[in-house]
């Protein structure tokens, strides 16, 4: 019974340091697609990113400023409500779109990609 308890235990651990490790891995991937969002909207004139979140940094300043501006709608999509996975495809799906860039490949495309393909 004791030997079961520690193989389950030993188990959950590996799990969770799996579940860290991964997230730690998108968290890294949605840095990287936000700095190459940033330098690629800046590369096309783009002052101001469709959404803030899409620029490394710019997202908790946007944030402040609206704030003070103005009061939250109850219906407003918010960035806080995705997760980092979420932010990640999003994110993913308009470099690839706007820009024709694959993150993972590190090409910019020179037309549109036929077919399609998903690191997530």
């Amino acid at each position: 019974m004791q030997n079961q308890a520690e193989e389950t235990a030993a188990e959950q651990f590996r799990l969770r340091f799996k579940h860290k490790h991964d997230e730690v891995k998108l968290e890294g991937d949605l840095r990287r697609s936000q700095r190459a969002c940033r330098q690629l909207d800046t590369q096309k004139n783009i002052q101001v990113p469709r959404e803030a979140w899409y620029w490394l940094g710019l997202e908790e300043e946007t944030e402040e400023e609206e704030e003070e501006e103005k009061e939250p709608e109850e219906d407003e999509y918010k960035s806080e409500d995705l997760s980092v996975l979420e932010k990640l495809q999003i994110l993913t799906g308009y470099l690839r779109e706007e820009h024709l860039y694959c993150i993972w490949c590190g090409t910019a495309y020179e037309g549109k990609m036929l077919g399609t393909f998903s690191k997530y």
